[in-house]
């Protein structure tokens, strides 16, 4: 441990993850061996005892070392080739709510497939106890990472204390995640109404909106509305709360049915006395509910609104009226939460994964569009 010298020029916590994961991935810390105490280290080289805390929690989670209360910190004998990353699946992929799930795991295959990575799953919904399950291949060293492609802020810290790296599509603001970019979303979506010559927009959203958010997700999803509204009022559209329909308008506490909750959303929309000509429809689960809704009130399409959907790569939903997409591409992220996992393993610095919207506009031709 006398070969660590701190500069001024990088914050000691990553000086200190630096020099350790150097050390144990170069085999100058044999495998077995238990680290001293933090307040050892911290007297060693200076520094405040949490700096080495969060430097061996971040090991930790690469999975260099083990945490063990009455033992101490022991660095572990791992595999030298990332032969298996597992991943859980915590939606119920017969769903048919769950397309983007199924094409993401599709995705995902296929990448830990071109670096020669085995991939095994673990179903929540066809596992007695799944994270026991999870527990059990971490200790026989049958998995060397884990992919969450969904999570939750209550099953999110139990892997953070696993010994393996992991990486998980969130909108919690935690490092080792995929994200998508709201403002790019916002922006998108603003820019997509704005080429239509909207003046007054709606919109239907299958997140959920807090007035006072205190988590990060809800923080993140009420910020993300914030910046479409204020993307659109910034190209001189008007937004109005009658306007916006969000999954915490909705009767129901969960969304069971897409479909009819884009039929309700619009419909509540729609019934306000003076109504939006534009309308921005996020996620693509909600693209065929919204269209019945509009045909059923026989609308005109564009004179009567225009329209902005969402929509990921690798699914192509049936949608034969003039309208933009805002595209995701899921390819692009199943690439980065299985980036994140092999950076961790091979003690590279890691950095959230944001992914960006792109704007196409919808080919499509039919006769209603001449409604």
């Amino acid at each position: 441990m006398e070969g660590l010298k701190i500069t001024r020029h990088k914050s000691l916590r990553a000086q200190i993850v630096e020099y350790l994961r150097e050390e144990i991935l170069h085999g100058r810390i044999e495998p077995g061996s238990i680290l001293p105490s933090t307040r050892a280290l911290s007297e060693q080289w200076g520094t405040q005892t949490a700096n080495v805390h969060a430097a061996l929690s971040l090991l930790a989670q690469e999975g260099l070392i083990t945490r063990k209360n009455g033992v101490g910190t022991i660095v572990n004998n791992r595999k030298k080739k990332l032969d298996t990353i597992l991943v859980y699946e915590r939606q119920n992929l017969c769903s048919p709510e769950s397309s983007f799930q199924r094409i993401l795991l599709t995705y995902i295959k296929e990448e830990l497939d071109k670096r020669n990575i085995n991939c095994r799953i673990v179903y929540r919904n066809q596992s007695a106890d799944p994270l026991a399950e999870i527990s059990e291949l971490v200790d026989k060293e049958l998995i060397q990472g884990v992919i969450l492609p969904s999570t939750n802020r209550f099953e999110r810290p139990w892997f953070e204390k696993l010994p393996v790296p992991f990486s998980c599509m969130t909108s919690a603001r935690v490092k080792n995640r995929v994200f998508y970019n709201y403002h790019s979303l916002a922006e998108n979506a603003a820019e997509g109404l704005s080429r239509q010559g909207c003046k007054r927009a709606g919109l239907l959203l299958s997140i959920s909106d807090s007035p006072n958010p205190t988590e990060s997700g809800e923080k993140e999803r009420h910020d993300t509305i914030a910046a479409i509204r204020n993307c659109l009022a910034q190209r001189g559209i008007e937004t109005r709360d009658e306007w916006i329909y969000t999954s915490d308008k909705s009767p129901s506490e969960n969304i069971p049915d897409y479909t009819r909750y884009a039929f309700d959303g619009f419909n509540h929309i729609w019934s306000a006395a003076e109504k939006p000509d534009g309308l921005f429809v996020f996620t693509e689960d909600l693209i065929s509910g919204t269209l019945i809704a509009m045909m059923t009130a026989q609308l005109r399409f564009p004179q009567d609104i225009k329209l902005v959907f969402h929509r990921n790569t690798g699914n192509t939903p049936l949608c034969p009226v003039p309208c933009y997409f805002i595209e995701s591409n899921t390819r692009d992220v199943a690439a980065g939460l299985v980036n994140l996992v092999v950076d961790q393993y091979n003690g590279r610095e890691i950095k959230e994964y944001r992914h960006e919207y792109e704007l196409t506009k919808n080919k499509a031709s039919n006769p209603i569009n001449e409604r």
